[in-house]
């Protein structure tokens, strides 16, 4: 009977793995492509984001290959490969990579869209939108040492302590966000609105 009830399983372990591997592929050809582009102004930016992208893509792939309950200790492998702190320690780098695409991709916003920082803003409203995906960055970088605690001591608090600090982080952004969008949808020049034709697909306008 308990054999039966874990059918499921591998199953759901393949469909996992195979979505992470078209994952990582998509990400490797997005990685080459950016790496050969000749826009010399963003050639940093770009950089940044595919090391994120990356590094992001290839630890989901091994996490969802070697997969890991922290709580309980369980590993869907027998093997030091599949340790729970090791995976925790992988998952430091994608989730702080993951963090820093979006803190980097709001920032490259924040100088590119014209209006967003006016000088008619309150010096409260500044801070918010100059510093705002700095603090998200910091809420993520604080939830990797409350989540690695929580491993080690086993106290459950501390993993919901590290889901309110992501909750928050996310939370924070919104407003930015928002912001963001509307000043793209605001933009009168269609050259300088196409740069950002990705953002128009929002099911918000």
């Amino acid at each position: 009977m308990l054999q039966a009830e874990w059918t499921w399983a591998t199953p759901w372990w393949w469909t996992l793995v195979i979505i992470n591997i078209i994952n990582v592929f998509i990400c490797l050809v997005i990685f080459v492509k950016s790496a050969n582009t000749k826009d010399i102004l963003n050639e940093k930016y770009l950089k940044h984001m595919r090391i994120f992208g990356l590094l992001y893509c290839f630890v989901a792939l091994y996490r969802s290959i070697f997969v890991s309950r922290y709580l309980t200790q369980l590993g869907w492998f027998d093997t030091i490969l599949n340790s729970s702190l090791l995976i925790r320690c992988f998952a430091i780098i994608a989730e702080l990579s993951f963090a820093a695409l979006i803190a980097n991709s709001l920032l490259k916003l924040n100088k590119d869209i014209p209006g967003i920082i006016n000088n008619t803003d309150n010096s409260f409203l500044r801070f918010l939108k100059l510093n705002i995906p700095y603090i998200f960055f910091t809420f993520s970088f604080l939830a990797q040492f409350v989540a690695t605690s929580g491993l080690i001591t086993k106290i459950r608090l501390l993993f919901a302590i590290e889901e309110t600090l992501w909750g928050l982080a996310f939370l924070l952004i919104i407003p930015l966000a928002l912001i963001q969008l509307r000043s793209v949808s605001s933009i009168k020049n269609q050259n300088q609105k196409n740069n950002f034709v990705w953002l128009k697909l929002s099911p918000l306008f």
